[in-house]
């Protein structure tokens, strides 16, 4: 992952809060971003194993741009450090980056801020079954 963190200049001063204080959710359903990112797998033609989730922890800017500056949770099934392979993780992270409807938001529809949110990937077998939240 990309770990340089930069913000626009604009949202330096904002301040920061979790999506789910601002609604900040991605604008598309759970079952939509699972349908995108299985066919965008499937396009790249490889082949995948383990069991678990992989979480990306994402700072969306006041403008509605993500941070290049990412956290990735791996756990397995029963929420335990576990690693998937570097390729389905940099996979996963492609499609995440390609994600281009964040919202910009504004607290009480006057104060821009960044928010926090993030993307899980439900994995069993090496399939996606399940997009968080």
């Amino acid at each position: 992952m990309d770990t340089t963190f930069t913000i626009s200049p604009t949202c330096v001063s904002c301040k920061n809060a979790y999506y789910y204080q601002v609604q900040g959710k991605y604008p598309k359903s759970s079952a939509t971003l699972l349908t995108e990112v299985t066919q965008y797998l499937s396009n790249l033609g490889r082949t995948y194993k383990g069991n678990g989730y992989v979480t990306f922890h994402l700072l969306i800017d006041c403008q509605g741009k993500p941070s290049q500056r990412v956290h990735v949770l791996q756990t397995d099934e029963s929420y335990k450090p576990y690693h998937f392979t570097n390729t389905y993780v940099d996979d996963l992270f492609n499609y995440v980056k390609s994600l281009h409807q964040w919202k910009a938001i504004k607290y009480n529809s006057i104060i821009p801020v960044n928010y926090y949110t993030y993307l899980s990937f439900k994995i069993k077998n090496g399939k996606v079954i399940s997009v968080l939240p």
